[in-house]
């Protein structure tokens, strides 16, 4: 027997150019923000962790800056690193919540890790979330060059949002990191919906 595909049965998109991209306002972007500050205060403490860990890096680069100029810029390459592997955890915290289950603190931190088991090489591990970030790039791109306006504003928000919270000595970050992380999930999930790239499952 001849079975056609349907709709319903089409395989999931392969690359970022294939996911389709939802519209979007500008105010979704206060929507967004409500939203991460909304997921920072359900799960608190596993919030205020990174956000520790947003200030404690920028405390680090200070000292650095201070102590030994010569090693800022290999410093902060280190910190473009685990800004966005530590986003990851909040992502995932993020996905949790959306799900009605209950946020771990382990699983956050664990949230690089895909579906085919336990990396055991770290450079592959690290391979592997930079084509999870690659693919995210794209679909940002496509964002950006389709909805210019609503992503300009939503970056101005952030870059905002991050200045004010760098000058009581980046005390601001305890809270403004792990909302605009928690935002960030939304943001994304809000343009491209049910997204098969998405923070991989630990399990």
């Amino acid at each position: 027997m001849n079975l056609e595909s349907t709709p319903d049965s089409a395989p999931p998109p392969t690359t970022a150019f294939d996911i389709a991209l939802r519209t979007l306002r500008l105010a979704d972007i206060a929507h967004w923000l409500g939203l991460g500050v909304r997921d920072f205060l359900r799960a608190p403490w596993i919030g205020l962790f990174y956000g520790g860990c947003f200030v404690a890096m920028g405390w680090a680069l200070l000292s650095v800056f201070r102590h030994a100029p010569v090693y800022v810029l290999a410093l902060s390459a280190g910190f473009l690193l685990m800004g966005p592997f530590m986003c990851m955890g909040l992502y995932r915290v993020s996905q949790q919540l959306e799900r009605g289950d209950a946020p771990h603190f382990i699983d956050s931190l664990l949230a690089w890790r895909t579906r085919i088991g336990t990396l055991a090489i770290f450079g592959f591990a690290l391979l592997v979330l930079e084509m999870l970030w690659g693919r995210a790039a794209l679909t940002s791109l496509r964002l950006v060059f389709s909805q210019t306006p609503v992503m300009l504003c939503w970056g101005a928000t952030i870059t905002g949002l991050v200045v004010l919270a760098l000058l009581p000595w980046f005390l601001g970050l305890l809270v403004v990191g792990p909302v605009l992380g928690h935002a960030t999930w939304h943001a994304y999930r809000a343009a491209v919906g049910d997204d098969p790239a998405q923070v991989p499952a630990t399990r």
